[in-house]
């Protein structure tokens, strides 16, 4: 069963001071999202910052008056005792969206709803019995594509409801 975690976005003015989140796009393909702000140098040093102490694949490139901040996904490399025996997973497409939110995490934006996605994707994704297939968050809405077996709406709600944020099935 495929299913959608959505949210409606309150749209911030174009000329909002602070540290504004454009959007996020995840899939199995990678992370990235894109912010608008009064400086970058910040912004460029912690995503430095974030890959030295993380090994993450994470970069920043800029756009015109934004910064695109990208995460690609990587392996799951399980030690063997030779290297014939060492497992190499195949990338998991939750792993870019989880270093991505993490990295975004530290960063103070001046949206409260960009806030409750970011500490939602950190606290619950990848969530419980699901497997994430693409999140797509613009200036006015959120989605979340999850696919599972079963579903256990009650306790999703749970989870959902502190965000103000629903099922679409």
């Amino acid at each position: 069963m495929t299913f959608e975690i959505a949210k409606k976005i309150e749209k911030l003015p174009a000329n909002a001071k602070g540290i504004s989140l454009r959007s996020i796009k995840a899939d199995k393909d990678g992370a990235q999202m894109i912010i608008v702000s009064d400086t970058y140098g910040d912004i460029k040093s912690g995503v430095e910052n974030f890959r030295m102490m993380t090994n993450a694949d994470i970069a920043f490139r800029m756009r015109g008056k934004s910064i695109d901040v990208s995460v690609m996904p990587s392996e799951e490399i399980i030690p063997g005792t030779t290297p014939e025996t060492t497992l190499r997973r195949h990338p998991s497409p939750h792993n870019a969206l989880r270093a991505l939110t993490e990295f975004a995490g530290t960063i103070s934006f001046n949206s409260e709803d960009a806030t409750d996605v970011i500490e939602f994707c950190n606290k619950y994704i990848p969530i419980d019995g699901c497997e994430f297939v693409e999140l797509d968050l613009d200036q006015s809405r959120l989605r979340i594509i999850m696919e599972a077996g079963s579903l256990d709406q009650d306790a999703l709600m749970e989870k959902l409801d502190p965000y103000n944020m629903g099922i679409v099935k």
